[in-house]
């Protein structure tokens, strides 16, 4: 009897670990299927709205201009003209006025709109573009910062998601390796009325659980060259290379910002300059 007992206590133990192990198995498998679904869906919506930016740009390209350079205003475009919107970023405000700018990088994948929501914080951490619920978010600026003329910030922070499907601001840990700033030194940000160009000066990271980590993310806006001269070097210092940029009092700066997973919760920090 004692033999019968112990197996049948076996085979219970075993068929209630199956099920807990088969319960484990399915909740995965629904999760990944999930995830996967959710990754094609926002890859599918940002190459939308890059390839509708792309056309855009394409038309402008050749298009017929008049003797100052400027664009013919007798052809028909499918824009305004009158705007003060960039072309290209017209359809895509007009889908979303939280667009601030667009954000690429060369060499990367990293080419998407960015967002800004000034009412509530950190708005788009889990929000697409068209603000539907989505764990791959929107890059996005933080809402302290002010991205346009007259008034914008020293330095503009900028947010995104490092994505193990490869997404949002997951190349950014490229940068980690020398070699890899070296062929992507220069970072594209423009915003819907303008232009720009940055370069790279320093690349850091940090630790949000050490209660005295450097709160990069709240240099905003300088008051003095002294506060500002003082930042440029507390980030140099931390970089993990020489980049051999260097800037002054006046020059204008992006910083962007995702997780970090080397430490307990890590941020990667890339600090770039406008120059153009």
């Amino acid at each position: 009897m004692n033999i019968l007992k112990k197996l049948k206590n076996k085979r219970t133990i075993y068929f209630t670990l199956f099920g807990v192990f088969s319960a484990i198995f399915v909740f995965s498998a629904i999760f990944l299927v999930d995830y996967f679904i959710e990754s094609a869906k926002q890859k599918g919506r940002y190459n939308e709205l890059s390839d509708n930016k792309s056309q855009i740009q394409e038309i402008i390209d050749n298009a017929p201009t008049t003797p100052d350079g400027s664009l013919d205003p007798n052809e028909d475009y499918p824009f305004d003209l009158e705007s003060p919107i960039l072309p290209e970023y017209q359809d895509a405000y007009a889908q979303n006025d939280d667009l601030v700018g667009w954000i690429r990088i060369d060499g990367t994948v990293i080419d998407y709109p960015v967002m800004q929501h000034l009412e509530e914080k950190d708005y788009y951490l889990e929000r697409n573009f068209d603000e539907e619920y989505s764990k791959h978010g929107c890059i996005y600026v933080r809402e302290q910062c002010n991205v346009f003329e007259p008034t914008t910030s020293d330095n503009i922070v900028i947010y995104g998601h490092y994505k193990q499907d490869g997404s949002m601001f997951h190349d950014l840990h490229g940068y980690y390796r020398e070699s890899f700033w070296k062929e992507h030194p220069v970072i594209e940000f423009d915003t819907i009325y303008e232009h720009h160009t940055y370069q790279i000066l320093s690349v850091f990271k940090v630790n949000v659980n050490d209660k005295n980590f450097f709160r990069y993310h709240t240099f905003n806006d300088f008051d003095t060259a002294e506060d500002f001269d003082e930042y440029i070097s507390t980030i140099q210092n931390m970089s993990f290379y020489d980049t051999g940029v260097d800037a002054e009092y006046g020059d204008k700066l992006i910083t962007l910002s995702t997780c970090e997973y080397t430490l307990s919760n890590g941020r990667l920090v890339v600090v770039a300059k406008q120059v153009s």
